[in-house]
């Protein structure tokens, strides 16, 4: 035989386990990326500014179009550090 039955569970459980884990870290950043964009617009509302730079106009600044991505960067680090030493 090709493959073996036992090895094509062990794949079976493998990618059971990658998808579980892919969706953990989806699941993390899908509620990262919201608190990122509402935690830079609490900041700058307390400082009073409307957009944190020029540099892409009407679009706000470049923390506007990066604060997402802060938090889902970190927030995904700590996921994947976590999920690492589960194991």
């Amino acid at each position: 035989m090709l493959f073996d039955l036992r090895s094509r569970g062990r794949r079976r459980v493998i990618k059971t386990v990658y998808l579980f884990l892919a969706i953990l870290i989806g699941v993390g950043v899908a509620i990262a990326a919201p608190l990122g964009d509402l935690f830079e617009s609490f900041i700058k509302r307390q400082a009073g500014v409307k957009d944190s730079g020029r540099v892409f106009g009407a679009h706000g600044g470049a923390l506007d179009r990066l604060d997402a991505v802060l938090f889902s960067a970190v927030v995904s680090y700590y996921v994947w550090l976590a999920i690492l030493s589960a194991r």
